[in-house]
């Protein structure tokens, strides 16, 4: 039996809910059929638009979703999701203004949401506001207070500004409202690593790798600490005032937990030079003086500072 529709607004409606249906499944490309459909009974429908630039996104196809929502803007520039959706586009597209522009709009016109504010802090964190990020972060926190992501990232503002005391209670607060929270441990591990608290940071990468038994810069982190030398985390700045406070302790002499952590960062990450490094440094430690050289060797030719690893090779014997 074939259906009849007896009004072009039911036949628009049947379309744009059989798009939806199919988008909800996972079906993109039937939703894009069903969305299409439906534009081009009633090409005036702005959330017919607005849900095929959605189903875009998820496709991979920013360019057309892109076109989608300024059709969807145009047509309803009202609509606070559309611009949150094309501002999340102009955010990938390194657009940061642009993106800000359109944040900003969205909550001129829905002044209360999380969601807006959240990518709106992930913008200035991109672009190196860590002011703006850690306002955007606490307006998030203030009208979603259980957020973890908003802890955690406004944590890692405060460590960019080397806020530790800050940051580390922003992770806590994480850990605590997301017990597996894979990045606010890891996070936390490395402002314990700079505060020189090894044994927290240590706790901290332990929980890592068992949530996560492929992160490989905590492998990497853990395996410093053993090595007793510089983290993939570190600056060079860091690890030169790391350097001058002396950076000692009882688990740096654990070269064979340290070359162990160090073959699985490298064997998840075989271009992780500071992985070699440290493997190169506890070879040098164990006297193991060729293994010692070919992976410091390897580092440099990964692109670790050529002086860095130099100044090793130059402390080894002949």
């Amino acid at each position: 039996m074939v259906e009849v529709y007896t009004t072009r607004e039911h036949a628009v409606g049947f379309f744009h809910d059989q798009g939806t249906t199919y988008y909800l499944e996972g079906d993109y490309d039937k939703a894009l059929r069903f969305f299409t459909r439906a534009i081009q009974i009633d090409p005036s429908f702005a959330r017919a638009y607005y849900n095929r630039g959605i189903t875009y996104e998820k496709k991979g196809e920013q360019d057309q979703a892109l076109n989608d929502y300024n059709e969807s803007i145009r047509l309803d520039p009202d609509y606070a999701p559309a611009y949150v959706n094309r501002g999340g586009i102009y955010r990938e597209q390194g657009e940061y203004d642009e993106a800000l522009r359109d944040f900003d709009q969205a909550l001129r016109l829905d002044p209360n949401n999380a969601d807006t504010y959240y990518n709106r802090g992930l913008v200035y964190q991109d672009k190196g506001d860590l002011d703006g990020a850690i306002q955007a972060f606490t307006e998030v926190i203030r009208l979603d207070p259980n957020r973890a992501e908003a802890y955690n990232n406004r944590g890692v503002a405060y460590a960019q500004k080397d806020e530790l005391d800050q940051a580390v209670a922003d992770y806590n607060q994480a850990t605590s409202l997301e017990p597996d929270h894979v990045e606010a441990y890891y996070n936390r591990g490395v402002a314990h690593m700079i505060s020189h608290e090894v044994d927290h940071a240590l706790r901290d990468f332990d929980q890592v790798i068992s949530l996560d038994p492929n992160h490989a810069e905590a492998y990497a982190n853990r395996g410093a600490i053993y090595a007793g030398s510089r983290g993939s985390w570190l600056s060079s700045l860091a690890f030169a005032l790391l350097e001058l406070v002396g950076f000692d302790h009882p688990h740096k002499r654990r070269y064979d937990q340290a070359i162990q952590d160090c073959d699985q960062a490298i064997r998840l990450d075989p271009k992780d030079a500071i992985a070699f490094y440290n493997r190169g440094r506890a070879y040098a430690q164990k006297r193991e003086y060729h293994r010692a050289r070919r992976d410091l060797n390897q580092a440099r030719l990964l692109g670790l500072d050529r002086a860095t690893v130099e100044a090793m090779l130059a402390q080894l014997p002949d």
